[in-house]
């Protein structure tokens, strides 16, 4: 079941601490297009320092899907829940969206050790 390309808008998909990459991918792998913002960061283990990829939006991805099809969202591991005002998802602009790709599409931006 691959989803509508139609009536599609971007939403943003609370999920799970620490989930956002295995929940990307098992959306991705049903067909839907999502947007899960990294950055760079260096974390010191062990004496050394590491370069990790982390969410720029921790616990969120931006999904693209029709809000009327939601249930397979809702249903997939990792997810809480869609991003709403009361009952009603909220879109997030495509402006938005294109800013945020437009940002971590670029050369990769890099936060030191903490």
């Amino acid at each position: 079941m691959t989803p509508e390309v139609g009536n599609t808008e971007w939403f943003a998909v609370q999920v799970r601490a620490r989930w956002e990459q295995s929940t990307s991918q098992i959306l991705s792998g049903k067909g839907y297009e999502i947007l899960l913002a990294t950055y760079e960061s260096g974390r010191k283990w062990g004496g050394r320092v590491r370069v990790i990829e982390a969410p720029l939006f921790p616990s969120y991805l931006f999904c693209r899907f029709d809000v009327w099809k939601r249930l397979p969202i809702l249903v997939t591991p990792g997810v809480v829940g869609i991003v709403s005002r009361g009952r009603v998802p909220i879109a997030v602009e495509q402006s938005e969206i294109s800013a945020i790709q437009a940002m971590t599409s670029g050369p990769a931006f890099y936060r030191g050790p903490m």
